[in-house]
């Protein structure tokens, strides 16, 4: 698996959002990062303002623009609650899609099941 750089699409993203990075979610980014390198599972838990929902989802988008999820397969992101749920598919999600779509020309898409 080649290096993957998710630096820019991060900043680009919280830039574009008025947001700035948190410790929490920096050390969240990183095992991500190394999970998808290991092509393993990971069970994360933060508490509330960590910024899971960015954090979870940067590293998978940065992997998939490099083109590695093209060989390993779509990218699930799993929560505990409806609200976090929620925060996903009405919030962070839809801002994410509309920002690489619209300013990068190479967008992506996500899916809402409930089961």
């Amino acid at each position: 698996m080649s290096p993957v750089n998710f630096t820019p699409i991060w900043d680009d993203f919280m830039h574009s959002i008025g947001y700035s990075r948190r410790p929490g979610q920096e050390a969240l980014v990183q095992q991500i990062v190394e999970t998808i390198k290991a092509r393993r599972h990971l069970l994360a838990r933060a508490g509330t303002g960590t910024g899971k929902s960015i954090a979870a989802v940067i590293p998978a988008l940065a992997f998939a623009r490099n083109g590695e999820l093209e060989r390993q397969g779509p990218v699930l992101i799993t929560t505990a609650s409806k609200n976090l749920q929620g925060q996903y598919s009405k919030k962070d999600l839809p801002k994410m899609i509309e920002h690489y779509r619209d300013q990068r020309g190479a967008g992506f898409t996500a899916e809402l099941l409930k089961g």
